[in-house]
């Protein structure tokens, strides 16, 4: 069952769930100039990053209209956005978002209110779901805030083919400008910082550069000259895998992400990687695949002087 009623009807909505597997992608603009002791000096360019979030949907033959349907969606689209995504409680006939840890999510103009096989997309002004049997009488409910997205220019999908079940469509949203301003939160609590050595898994995937790096001949002194000066690749680069816990109860992803976002990505550099170094993020971007119960962060470290 789909009721869509609430959202203005220049909107395009998700009338079918993607999977479990959700990937989400941060990416934020910055000047970086490297000194040759590899000191740094970063002028952030944006206040909040660009966010991009991939769905994937499993399409049985009984929906495969889907593949024509989204190449002829309009082209903005009112997007739950399920990084987001939370139980709900029916209090008073209203679904209301259970809170985790305290955390306050970005607010937002639309809800999808869902339970298995039941999609209802309610204002933010009126949360009321007594005339939908399927939501109040579900055993479990999920709540998801919505926003403005439009669909990246290229698609992708594997079709098995009619009358054939085992097609996949996978899509990428960006969220329009608006959008990813709302969603932009800032976690900066000296009381309990986010611990990101602790998250951290190993081993780590390291890489650096010697400082010789070119054995190929060179012209006579007499002709050339190089002074000596360490290159901005030569300092150690690190992929990052972070684990973080995403139920019911916890949300690790909510304080990781909103580290990063106080910080304006690589603007900032901390102790991401381990007590007695400091890195920042080496191409502006932090991805992060939401599974059943769990997230993993994959980012790109650099380790810097300063």
């Amino acid at each position: 069952m789909l009721d869509r009623d609430a959202v203005e009807e220049k909107y395009s909505v998700l009338e079918h769930m993607p999977t479990a597997m959700a990937t989400e992608e941060l990416t934020w603009a910055t000047n970086i100039f490297v000194a040759s002791d590899l000191t740094e000096y970063r002028v952030p360019l944006a206040e909040y990053p660009a966010i991009r979030v991939t769905y994937n949907f499993n399409v049985r033959n009984v929906n495969r209209t889907l593949f024509t349907e989204i190449m002829e969606k309009e082209a903005t689209w009112m997007l739950p956005y399920l990084p987001h995504l939370t139980n709900a409680g029916i209090v008073n006939d209203e679904a209301v978002p259970t809170t985790i840890d305290s955390v306050t999510y970005p607010p937002a103009e639309y809800y999808l209110v869902f339970s298995r096989g039941h999609l209802v997309y309610r204002k933010a002004t009126d949360m009321d779901v007594s005339a939908f049997e399927g939501i109040t009488d579900a055993v479990q409910v999920w709540v998801v805030p919505c926003y403005e997205a439009v669909i990246e220019p290229r698609l992708s999908w594997m079709d098995v083919g009619k009358c054939r079940d085992g097609s996949t469509m996978s899509l990428v949203f960006r969220m329009k400008g608006d959008s990813e301003k709302a969603l932009t939160f800032k976690y900066d609590n000296p009381d309990e910082p986010f611990d990101f050595i602790d998250s951290l898994q190993t081993p780590l995937q390291v890489e650096a550069a010697r400082h010789q790096r070119n054995f190929a001949p060179t012209p006579s002194g007499i002709y050339t000259y190089k002074p000596r000066a360490r290159m901005p690749d030569e300092a150690t680069t690190v992929q990052c895998r972070y684990l973080l816990e995403y139920s019911g109860f916890i949300r690790e992803d909510y304080p990781f992400k909103g580290t990063f976002m106080a910080g304006r990505g690589p603007f900032t550099a901390d102790n991401y990687v381990n007590e007695d170094e400091l890195h920042r993020l080496e191409d502006d971007r932090v991805v992060i695949e939401y599974q059943q119960g769990i997230a993993i962060a994959n980012v790109l470290m650099r380790k810097v002087a300063a």
